[in-house]
């Protein structure tokens, strides 16, 4: 059965011979190869082709971590992993290295453990052998200056490297080097785990999502004096209904009213996680409110039936009214909730959790899964804040506040950080910082 996965794999032109002949195996997927000669080329293809993709690719580490920011969360993406096996067709491809023992060598991105093995499995002793390991954030040209060092003061007559910048470099430069693509097997591995990534990822994508749409206090509206006839609230009624209507039509979604101040949609989880990644940055129910002149709240749920959906899209909306309305959450199946939605103040935090580690912590200071999630975001968003910074990030009064941060000073997780004054008249107010992300730093 073909599978409706699209990757997209992100290679330079040099390895394109190598990679198709992998990718035709894989009669039942998909690929769209995306090829570069300079490295600055991949943010360009990148961007050109994300909306058509399941799933990325990359030919190695480095263009993996370079461009990885470009990617949204949602989007799977892997890398062409480097490992032993290359490091042996590197030492192969150099034909002068056997009589030599391998000695006086430079080699890039393998981690020097990996190259200790290898030698030793050959029974050949690490003889003036330079490895510069793989760092993330490391340009190529620090790495074409390590051997260019390394070949001035004649420690190495030979550097084998993955990184094709580097080669072109050396070559123009004469150091002899050996250009290392990945093997087969590991291109092969990488498309099995990107495939199993892109299905997944469909899956969820076409789990059921309801979306609960509520005009904030609709009981009071008629005490408004635009709104003061049967007329104008019957105008109103079909304004919002009509408003809704036009939002599911765009996201291929079935809407039922409820009432007249509620309307139910219901979509796949796809189209509403997409909503919830504009309406983060984008105040969307602000237009809304200015059309119609009315406050909207709106509760996204997802979930595996129809009926988990409802009710996570029910909570979500709870959330949203207790935050004073005229904003949207998303609950997800997972317990995860996003919001508030349209405000640019997300925040991402669990109402349940099996970590360990946070159960802990709630045991420890008494607080709910809940509240020590969005402390733990918090905490990340916030390096340093008052009592009311944390009021209104949480929607909890100062009173409230204080009590939290009194609770964590007892059990060592707040740490004062001296007095400030936000206004040239204000009093001086005294400033926390939480420490629970030391004790969670994978959270």
């Amino acid at each position: 059965m073909e599978t409706h996965v699209t990757i997209g794999v992100i290679v330079p032109l040099v390895a394109k011979p190598l990679f198709e002949n992998v990718l035709q195996e894989f009669d039942s997927i998909r690929f769209k190869v995306l090829l570069y000669k300079p490295e600055d080329q991949i943010s360009d293809l990148i961007k050109e082709n994300l909306p058509y993709l399941d799933v990325l690719v990359f030919g190695g580490a480095i263009s993996y971590w370079k461009n990885k920011g470009l990617i949204p969360e949602h989007k799977p993406m892997v890398y062409i992993d480097y490992s032993h096996a290359e490091v042996m067709k590197g030492l192969l491809k150099w034909e002068e290295g056997a009589s030599q023992g391998y000695s006086r060598l430079g080699l890039d991105t393998f981690r020097q453990e990996t190259v200790d093995e290898i030698f030793a499995e050959l029974d050949t002793p690490l003889n003036q052998v330079y490895v510069k390991e793989f760092q993330p954030d490391e340009p190529a040209e620090a790495i074409i200056s390590y051997f260019q060092e390394l070949w001035r003061e004649q420690k190495i007559d030979h550097v084998v490297t993955c990184r094709l910048s580097v080669y072109r470099v050396l070559q123009e430069e004469q150091i002899p080097c050996t250009y290392v693509l990945p093997t087969k097997f590991n291109i092969r591995q990488g498309i099995l785990r990107a495939s199993l990534l892109g299905e997944n990822s469909k899956n969820l994508e076409s789990q059921v999502a309801v979306g609960i749409f509520s005009i904030d206090d609709y009981h009071k509206i008629p005490t408004r004096t635009e709104f003061d006839t049967n007329y104008e609230m019957e105008k109103l009624r079909l304004d919002f209904h009509r408003e809704v209507l036009d939002f599911s039509r765009n996201n291929n979604a079935s809407v039922v009213a409820l009432s007249a101040s509620e309307m139910l949609m219901y979509a796949n989880r796809g189209a509403v996680e997409e909503t919830v990644r504009t309406w983060v940055k984008v105040p969307i129910l602000q237009d809304l409110k200015d059309r119609l002149s009315i406050q909207i709240s709106v509760g996204f749920g997802v979930g595996p039936t129809t009926l988990a959906a409802q009710n996570n899209a029910k909570r979500a909306l709870e959330r949203a009214r207790e935050r004073g309305g005229d904003c949207g959450f998303l609950v997800r199946e997972d317990g995860k909730v996003v919001g508030p939605l349209g405000r640019g103040e997300a925040m991402q935090y669990v109402h349940k959790t099996d970590n360990p580690i946070i159960q802990q912590l709630s045991e420890e200071t008494g607080l709910s899964v809940e509240t020590v999630s969005k402390l733990l975001k918090f905490s990340q968003q916030q390096a340093r804040f008052s009592a009311e910074d944390l009021a209104h990030s949480l929607s909890v009064t100062p009173r409230t506040a204080r009590n939290l941060l009194k609770r964590l000073k007892e059990m060592n997780y707040l740490q004062e950080m001296g007095e400030e004054k936000p206004y040239a008249k204000g009093r001086p107010r005294q400033t926390y910082r939480i420490t629970l992300n030391e004790v969670t730093a994978e959270y």
